[in-house]
């Protein structure tokens, strides 16, 4: 990991999501984090 660079600024899209109690794991399932 010593040539991972820091991230200053992170520019997207940001969607709510009108539910509560939200699965992540359907979102983006962990095999992929």
């Amino acid at each position: 990991m010593k040539d991972q660079k820091m991230i200053k600024t992170i520019k997207g899209v940001a969607a709510p999501l009108p539910l509560a109690n939200v699965d992540t794991d359907v979102i983006m399932p962990k095999r992929f984090l």
